[in-house]
């Protein structure tokens, strides 16, 4: 029985192939989507060049409008600078006007608080100073990191040509020494002449209350000036070093000693330069302060200055008593 329905079945299937062989009719085919049209080669060239185009034009009126501003903020802190120069010679001014004032104590008094305030604005001035050279300095270092990450990448590549795996080694832990090196002594330095700074304006304050005993502090105020224009130069040189980078330049295995040695005698000399900098900034100081120890009684309090008397009205004249009666 199982046989008879399985011949049945095979036999259906055949006469259903045969039938439809007869009839030549095949499945449709499947319904595909085109691809989208192709843009011709010079058409899809010139969008490229188009797009090229504005990214370069937008890139330059960007480049420009951070170099106007560059320009302002270095415009305002120009005349921020000379503002405080004025002000500091003011106060020199201000300190020949006391010694040399024989006027009545209220004037005195007057003259010496004038500068006193005027002494506390110049040293806010400078801490602001030093804060605007730390942004700059660490600006500038930001993009340094970069060029450097850049140009690692390019001796990486260029290493490729050496066959001793000790000598690449080598050559990229001098590459990044260097950067160590160059960071910490950037650091130092602003340190250093930040401390010097500091002692500058000790030596400012006691030369005001020296003027104000009468003392002569002409010496300090000429050293004091020279000293601080030193470490001004300074400060610049080490905000102008923390842009800059000493890149290990390899072309040939053969020339990998000298091309290490050419990097490392780069930043040797900039750092020779920095610290005969920092160096003569400390001389400066040094002078300052032996100057305003050579004044004779620098240690002596000023004489006290009394405020004038209050003015009073004299009280109205007590009339006699009458006479008894």
């Amino acid at each position: 029985m199982k046989k008879i329905v399985v011949l049945g079945v095979a036999g259906s299937l055949l006469m259903g192939s045969f039938a439809l062989a007869q009839t030549g009719t095949t499945p449709p085919p499947p319904t595909t989507t085109p691809p989208p049209p192709r843009l011709p080669k010079d058409l899809n060239k010139e969008r490229m060049e188009a797009l090229k185009d504005f990214n370069q034009k937008k890139q330059e009126e960007n480049k420009d409008k951070q170099q106007d501003i560059k320009k302002d903020l270095k415009d305002t802190r120009t005349g921020i600078r000379k503002d405080r120069v004025d002000l500091h010679m003011d106060i020199n001014a201000k300190r020949r006007e006391f010694r040399a004032s024989t006027s009545t104590p209220e004037s005195r008094m007057k003259l010496q608080q004038g500068i006193m305030m005027e002494r506390k604005e110049f040293q806010e001035g400078r801490h602001e100073d030093w804060q605007e050279h730390r942004d700059l300095a660490k600006d500038r270092r930001d993009v340094a990191k970069e060029k450097i990450g850049k140009e690692r990448l390019v001796l990486k590549e260029k290493l490729k040509v050496v066959k001793d795996e000790r000598k690449k080694l080598t050559v990229e832990r001098v590459d990044k020494r260097l950067e160590e090196v160059h960071d910490r002594a950037l650091d130092h330095f602003n340190k250093v002449l930040e401390h010097l700074d500091e002692i500058l304006g000790k030596v400012d304050t006691r030369a005001d209350k020296a003027a104000a005993n009468g003392k002569d502090t002409v010496q300090v105020e000429a050293a004091v000036t020279t000293a601080r224009g030193l470490i001004d130069t300074a400060k610049k040189l080490v905000a102008d070093a923390a842009g800059k980078t000493y890149p290990i330049t390899v072309t040939t295995e053969a020339n990998l000693g000298s091309a290490v040695s050419a990097a490392r005698k780069a930043l040797h000399d900039d750092l020779k330069k920095l610290r005969d900098a920092v160096q003569n900034a400390r001389e400066a100081v040094k002078t300052a302060v032996e100057a305003l120890k050579a004044i004779p009684g620098i240690n002596d309090e000023p004489p006290p200055v009394s405020p004038p008397p209050p003015v009073t009205t004299p009280p109205p004249p007590v009339s006699p008593p009458p006479p008894a009666q």
